[in-house]
């Protein structure tokens, strides 16, 4: 019985607090982005500037490119969080390629195939011509 006493207390993962932080990251990337696009549109003089921005069909690479980098950085801060405060550890072979992954990849392809031919009947050909 006193071996259940003595025995080491393992910390486990804070699920919620791990959530609520990826939420939280995903919130705080779109912000940071539409502030790396708020600079880029003043540093480029976008005409119109950030609203012709928002309405643009076609945005500028840079805006797109500020935009995830935005998003992104929310997410590793939000990863950040997990392991430093959530008590997430990592998995020891993580990160190891295993033959299994050639599966998703396959099945990812497939789904992108899918998307694709699912949006067919919604082309509008004639609305391309100018």
């Amino acid at each position: 019985m006193d071996s259940l006493i003595d025995a080491e207390t393992v910390e486990r993962p804070r699920v919620w607090a791990i959530v609520v932080a990826a939420f939280v990251g995903f919130l705080a990337g779109q912000i940071l982005g539409s502030l790396f696009q708020l600079v880029g549109v003043s540093l480029a003089h976008y005409p119109g500037g950030l609203s012709a921005l928002a309405n643009a069909g076609s945005p500028p690479w840079w805006a797109n490119v500020l935009g995830l980098l935005g998003l992104w950085t929310g997410f590793a801060g939000a990863i950040y969080y997990a392991y430093a405060y959530g008590n997430l550890r990592s998995l020891p072979h993580q990160w190891q390629v295993r033959p299994s992954d050639l599966i998703y990849v396959a099945v990812g392809v497939a789904c992108q195939f899918i998307v694709d031919a699912a949006y067919i009947p919604f082309h509008v050909h004639h609305l391309n011509r100018r």
